[in-house]
């Protein structure tokens, strides 16, 4: 899941999860810009926080895993149309 990802990355990085899961999932849920600027922007910040280096890699398997967080709520909210 996009949280368990999440929070393995922030502990990877020693960086607390309480602190700063708020910032990533407000960049990532921000729908005005392109999905690829905003995992850019997460590394940014993650990047100028963490003690050691980050992953270049990291704004790729972010995509991916808010890519299929967002897929499944999607996926979710289909099976509830039909209710009253």
């Amino acid at each position: 899941s996009f949280d368990a990802w999440l929070s393995a990355t922030f502990e990877k990085l020693g960086l607390e999860a309480e602190v700063y899961g708020g910032y990533v999932e407000g960049i990532m849920g921000d729908e005005a810009e392109p999905l690829e600027d905003r995992a850019a922007s997460v590394l940014e910040i993650l990047s100028g926080a963490a003690e050691d280096e980050v992953d270049p890699g990291l704004p790729a398997e972010l995509c991916a895993v808010w890519t299929a967080k967002t897929q499944a709520a999607a996926s979710e909210a289909a099976r509830c149309t039909g209710w009253p």
